[in-house]
């Protein structure tokens, strides 16, 4: 059962200048979702960047608590390169692919709270063509869930994720740079759609 679907959004020239070195641009969704302890999820999207020059950007997509967004803001990267992961201190709930400042691939990692699990490589990140991302949400034994992303309807190496405590999420897409002396590094960031959806109940 599809429990939110969002259809053909784009942001074109949508960094925005906070300083001479810190530029952020983002989206959250006003819905609130949380991982059933029951039930079988999947999250998905089809998603277009296009960049100006280089790789001196991050970016993170996936569904994750308000503190998460709060966090990447602070995320800027130095001398081109950024602090591996979605964010750089602190703690947040929930599921994230991300792109560093200083690389060509995508990483994922599942969060709750400070207990995080991190791949820093499932895929390239090519800009200028779409990509679909998304992962498949297991509940398992309602505890511990298992998270199975996967990149153009390939999947990756699973990683589990504890459920205790953990905090209902939105959609998030934002990307940041360090971007001092160059000018905007993302030109536009087009959704063709997003999909949040269950399966029923776990076997």
């Amino acid at each position: 059962m599809e429990i939110w679907r969002l259809f053909n959004k784009s942001w074109s020239n949508m960094m925005r200048r906070f300083s001479d070195v810190k530029e952020w641009a983002g989206i959250t969704s006003f819905e609130y979702f949380c991982f059933p302890t029951d039930k079988k999820m999947i999250v998905d999207l089809r998603i277009h960047f296009t960049e100006f020059s280089g790789d001196n950007i991050n970016i993170i997509v996936g569904l994750a608590n308000n503190n998460a967004f709060k966090l990447f803001k602070k995320k800027v990267p130095k001398n081109n390169r950024a602090t591996v992961g979605a964010i750089k201190n602190g703690s947040y709930d929930g599921v994230l692919f991300f792109k560093d400042a200083g690389s060509s691939c995508w990483g994922f990692e599942a969060s709750n709270g400070k207990k995080r699990n991190v791949i820093t490589n499932i895929g390239e990140c090519s800009f200028g063509k779409w990509v679909k991302l998304g992962f498949v949400y297991d509940c398992n034994d309602g505890i511990t869930a298992t998270i199975t992303p996967y990149i153009d309807d390939e999947p990756k190496t699973e990683m589990s994720l504890p459920l205790e405590d953990i905090r209902k999420m939105t959609l998030i897409v934002a990307a940041n740079t360090n971007n001092k002396n160059k000018g905007n590094i993302l030109k536009g960031m087009w959704i063709d759609y997003v999909s949040i959806r269950e399966l029923g109940e776990a076997v």
